[in-house]
């Protein structure tokens, strides 16, 4: 590209305060954002931000995913050779709640820098999985959802950011 290492040359913001649940061992989709890289040698930054709410000891994770135009999705995490939990392998972070926590609304991060060496539109995908049929997971509220107040309103956003390589 010609432009000093780290330079932004473009970003993309996506957000939305939809609701969405799962509460079995299937991913469920709530967030997608594109991004067309204007150079091939660009590494592109995601970060995410995820309200989510459980019933008691909810056991679920999020995964993002990554499909460059005409090509194969793609999950993104960070490699634990130590990890041997088969129930998320595919999970990119952790979304834990807590005992009696069905009322509270948690968030949680993810970011990744890659290279793609690319110029074709690159889609990326936020999911959501619980992995015990007996609990759920609820996307930008809690699990109880209380209409008195207890919650002030929560969303999900994922900004995807071109930076020069």
């Amino acid at each position: 590209s010609g432009l000093p290492t780290g330079t932004v040359i473009q970003m993309v913001h996506a957000g939305n305060n939809t609701t969405a649940s799962s509460n079995g061992a299937t991913y469920v989709l709530y967030l997608t954002a594109a991004i067309t890289p204007q150079f091939s040698d660009s590494e592109i930054i995601l970060q995410h931000t995820v309200s989510f709410g459980g019933n008691s000891n909810a056991y679920g994770a999020g995964k993002v995913t990554r499909t460059i135009a005409g090509g194969t999705e793609t999950s993104l995490r960070y490699g634990n050779a130590h990890f041997t939990d088969t129930r998320f392998t595919a999970a990119s972070f952790p979304m834990p709640t807590i005992s009696n926590g069905h009322y509270k609304i948690y968030n949680t991060n993810f970011s990744f820098k890659e290279a793609l060496s690319t110029t074709s539109e690159v889609t990326y995908k936020c999911y959501v999985i619980e992995d015990s049929g007996s609990t759920d997971m609820c996307i930008n509220r809690s699990y109880a959802d209380p209409a008195n107040g207890y919650n002030a309103p929560s969303g999900s956003t994922i900004i995807l950011t071109e930076v020069a390589g």
